[in-house]
């Protein structure tokens, strides 16, 4: 598993790390083979009214699995919610390709 963080505009965090790595592995125990991950949060600007700033962040996870490409992308107010999200998208995909692949071998 190869796994890259990318903070931008957002304060790199180690325990945010931490939380980030322990959820993957969950994740990858779906997973046969080698993965390459990568996270990104950012804080983006969503809107203005009245010369007052919205900000949000915005949380995306792209991985690489053999010739498979997943990605699953959120926007919220707490990093940590935006992670869960992300990770609910990427399991169901994961899903539906394993699905597929038992269909073809049987």
């Amino acid at each position: 598993m190869e796994l890259t963080y990318s903070f931008i505009h957002v304060e790199q965090d180690e325990k945010l790390e931490r939380v980030i790595e322990k959820k993957m592995k969950r994740v990858l125990k779906l997973l046969n083979g080698n993965a390459e991950i990568n996270w990104s949060n950012k804080r983006i600007q969503k809107g203005k009214q009245d010369n007052e700033k919205s900000l949000n962040l915005r949380t995306d996870l792209s991985m690489h699995i053999g010739k498979h490409y997943l990605y699953a992308s959120t926007i919220g107010d707490d990093l940590y919610k935006n992670i869960d999200v992300v990770l609910k998208k990427i399991r169901k995909q994961l899903e539906k390709r394993k699905g597929l692949i038992k269909k073809r071998i049987h």
